[in-house]
Order: structure tokens, then C-alpha cells, then sequence
């Protein structure tokens, strides 16, 4: 049975099972800290719970549910430790299982990911137009909502060619090489092609708010302590 010393020679260390567990359970612990001051703050300022509100909730369910996909790869040994490769055909229906189990795991991560990831691109969109749209109809307005609608054809897109890559022939994802090779082509495209695409909107998302606060009545060093806290999102 294949040892931990055999995947020295990757260049790079692998992760452990408490890893895993510390993954699943400290970032979202944050996120739904950070969300709970958020809404503490609302009610302190007695403000109304806004669109930008309801949507970090729901990107927060998403995030838990990835914490979940963590924490039940940890907790099935899938996650964490090297898997052995099999020695004997009682090794190999393990090996094999605990593949699937992993592709599964990681198929419903992607999926949360990908709501995730669009209902903060939304909330973000919301928020700069609840700050800086006083006059509807403005320039500021029509381009915020043609932001918002390309991040949501943007979520969609990546929520239905996540879970259909493979056609519908859905449970490729975690069935053996030769059947992923046949129903779902290259599967690393549409994940490459996420990472890519995200990183654009968010930069696109994330300097929205900038010709708005360069144009308001303040100082130049207040213009960039507001520039930098804005800037702390691109982190």
C-alpha cells in the first residue's frame, strides 16, 4: 500500500485532515461573524435591511455549504490524508470509492462556489448603487444595472455549465476516467474558464464605486481613505 513519502515528489506540501477541518470551519465561522455585525450594525443605525443584506445572506448559505463539503470530506477520509493506490481488488473498490465520494464532494463545492461567488458580485453592485445613486436615472445607474445583469447571466451561465458539463449525463463527474472522457470532454475547461471570467467581474465590480467617490466634495487624503478601503476588496 502506497505510503505518504511516495507524493514527495509533487514539490508541494499536502494538506492534512485538520487542515481540511480548519478550512471548513473557520472560514465560514468569519463569514457568518462578519454578516452578524453587518446586520447588528443595520439595526443599530436603524437602517432597512437592503438588497446588498439579503444577498451576503444568501451568499453565506453557500459558503456554509461548502464548509459542509469540507468538513464531510474530512470526516469520511477522503479529504486530507493521501489515498493509498491499490494493491490488491479490495484495494481497488476502495480506491475507486473514495474517488467518488471526493468528485462528489468537489461537484456540489463548485456549485456553491458559483452562487457564492455571484451573489457577492450582486451584493457589491447593490451596495455601490444604495451609497452613490441619489438621481435614478443617471449614468452611474444604467451602468450598475448593466453590471448586475452581466454578473447574473455570468452566475447562471457557470451554475448550469457546472452542474452540465458532462450533458446530462450528470453523474460522469464522479464516474471512472473513461466515462468522464467520454460524456464531458475536457471537464477542466469550464472550471478554468470560471476562475478566469471571476476574476474579471470582480475587478470590474470592485472599481465601480471609484469615478463616484472622485467626484464627491471632500479632500484629496479623505478621496483616499475611501479609495482604500474600496481597494481592501481586491485582496
Amino acid at each position: 500500500m502506497a505510503t505518504i513519502s511516495q507524493w514527495s515528489s509533487l514539490g508541494f506540501a499536502l494538506v492534512n485532515t485538520g487542515e481540511v477541518y480548519a478550512a471548513g470551519i473557520v472560514f465560514p465561522a468569519i463569514c457568518t461573524t462578519f454578516a452578524a455585525l453587518r446586520l447588528y450594525t443595520r439595526s443599530q443605525q436603524k437602517a432597512q435591511i437592503g438588497l446588498d443584506d439579503w444577498l451576503i445572506l444568501a451568499a453565506l448559505v453557500n459558503v456554509l455549504g461548502m464548509g459542509i463539503c469540507f468538513i464531510t470530506g474530512a470526516a469520511m477520509g477522503v479529504m486530507g490524508p493521501a489515498t493509498p493506490l491499490p494493491i490488491s481488488q479490495e484495494g481497488e473498490m476502495s480506491y475507486l470509492h473514495s474517488f467518488e465520494l471526493v468528485a462528489k464532494i468537489e461537484f456540489a463545492f463548485q456549485v456553491f462556489l458559483a452562487l457564492a461567488s455571484g451573489c457577492v458580485k450582486l451584493s457589491v453592485v447593490s451596495f455601490s448603487r444604495r451609497v452613490f445613486l441619489v438621481h435614478k436615472p443617471s449614468r452611474f445607474g444604467y451602468v450598475t444595472t448593466a453590471v448586475a445583469a452581466l454578473i447574473l447571466a455570468w452566475t447562471t451561465a457557470f451554475f448550469f455549465t457546472l452542474i452540465f458539463t458532462c450533458g446530462t449525463h450528470v453523474d460522469a463527474h464522479w464516474g471512472t476516467e473513461q466515462q468522464t472522457a467520454a460524456e464531458c470532454g475536457n471537464p477542466i475547461a469550464p472550471e478554468e474558464a470560471f476562475v478566469v471570467s471571476s476574476f474579471l467581474t470582480d475587478l470590474i465590480t470592485l472599481l465601480l464605486p471609484f469615478p463616484m467617490v472622485w467626484r464627491l466634495k471632500m479632500s484629496l487624503s479623505k478621496k483616499l481613505q475611501v479609495t482604500g478601503i474600496f481597494l481592501v476588496g481586491l485582496l
